[in-house]
């Protein structure tokens, strides 16, 4: 019999092929996002913390409330567009309901002020 077919090489291969599969498992799930790196919540940050965070990212993608969140940039240049404006973001914090950490982009200027 050749060697191909021997017993031992064949529970060889199959040792080869578990621990590629192991390691191939291991590197995918080092991709995958875990809940320390979930979206930071506005509600859980002082006013500051919170405008501090958006000024050190450029921009920021948080949680305003339970089931809401938006994108903050700290200023126009991360905006997607050129064509966006900027409107001031007003969020809850800890410590402050109405906390100015930012702005948001958007596509058309208002009609009623707020953009620049």
């Amino acid at each position: 019999m050749s060697r191909f077919f021997t017993r031992d090489y064949f529970i060889h291969g199959v040792k080869r092929m578990v621990l590629a599969v192991v390691v191939l498992v291991a590197v995918l799930g080092s991709l995958v996002p875990t809940s320390a790196e979930a979206r930071p919540d506005t509600r859980s940050m002082s006013c500051e913390q919170a405008r501090d965070f958006v000024k050190k990212k450029g921009s920021a993608v948080m949680n305003t409330g339970p089931n809401t969140y938006d994108r903050f940039v700290a200023s126009r240049q991360f905006c997607v567009s050129q064509k966006q404006f900027l409107i001031r973001a007003f969020v809850p914090t800890k410590d402050n309901k109405s906390c100015h950490i930012g702005y948001t982009c958007q596509e058309e200027r208002p009609i009623f002020g707020g953009g620049f």
